[in-house]
């Protein structure tokens, strides 16, 4: 089996292999943040081939604090914990020495082919889903000095940049997103301003955010939702997941929400249990090493 560089004739090939790994795992192949990096190429991918073609994929891309964000897929089926092994050294072969960042990692041939490779488990990415029904309806409670609105294109762009780097601050990959980033957001057909809900304090200042997702299926999602530090404990974050349950149900017809989060985060876990949803799928992420122990 050869583990060498991605070249411009594997693109076909390799979204095919997505596809059937999507297919295969009943969920997308790879995250959006690396799907969004591979096709504008600010990413470093390499691949593995044997005698059946493209074998296996993997992704690096930079985040905003510098350090890489990994993801693998192997080929359904075809010794999987070895091509995730080669597609790892492969990697760490094409970035620069004393790289930093995180092997992301759910599928047991990923996580196996990482503990392998001595990378050590740090993080912890947890998916939460619940039901929508009537009772999400209600208007939510905004509390004094805040008031709620929808997304305005081409105006509400770099306050909202700013408001989620400081909402972010500690989350490396949701805090790089820049004003290209969203704006390749706004592009894609599953975008909708009107269920992007902003907080705004007395002086119009967006100080908080809750930006919904509808899938296929009627399936929705808290894309994310978060507030300034100043304001934590306020109760403005409970009222923007209040408005976008009750915008995914009473508008856009959603039937389920999930959402993602840090799997570390107790108080916050515990916050999204208290409003009825619960742990539904774990990913984990495996602190980078360049020179990792043979």
């Amino acid at each position: 089996m050869q583990f060498r560089r991605v070249r411009r004739d594997d693109q076909d090939h390799i979204e095919r292999l997505l596809a059937r790994r999507s297919g295969a795992d009943q969920r997308d192949a790879l995250t959006e943040y690396k799907v969004a990096k591979r096709r504008s190429g600010e990413a470093i991918e390499v691949v593995a081939v044997d005698s059946q073609g493209i074998a296996g994929y993997a992704i690096a891309a930079q985040h905003g604090d510098g350090g890489y964000g990994i993801e693998l897929v192997p080929r359904p089926g075809t010794a999987e914990v070895q091509v995730a092994v080669g597609l790892m050294r492969q990697l760490c072969a094409s970035l620069p020495p004393e790289t930093s960042g995180y092997v992301w990692a759910w599928r047991d041939a990923d996580i196996t082919a990482a503990e392998a490779m001595d990378f050590m488990r740090t993080r912890r990415l947890i998916t939460m889903e619940r039901w929508l029904d009537e009772s999400d309806d209600l208007d939510p409670v905004v509390p004094a000095g805040f008031r709620l609105r929808r997304f305005v294109v081409g105006e509400d762009e770099a306050a909202w940049v700013r408001v989620n780097r400081r909402a972010f601050a500690h989350h490396p990959e949701t805090s790089a997103i820049d004003e290209a980033d969203l704006r390749r957001r706004q592009s894609e057909d599953w975008f909708d301003p009107a269920g992007f809900i902003l907080a705004v304090d007395d002086a119009d200042e967006v100080v908080g955010y809750c930006w919904t997702k509808l899938h296929p299926g009627s399936l929705g999602e808290i894309y994310i939702i978060g507030v300034v530090p100043e304001v934590r404990g306020s109760g403005l974050g409970r009222a923007l997941l209040d408005a976008g349950l009750a915008d995914l149900h009473r508008r856009q017809g959603a039937g389920r929400v999930q959402l993602y989060m840090d799997g570390d985060d107790v108080k916050l876990t515990d916050f999204y249990a208290a409003n009825g949803f619960t742990r539904t799928f774990e990913t984990f992420a495996y602190e980078l090493v360049c020179q990792p122990k043979r």
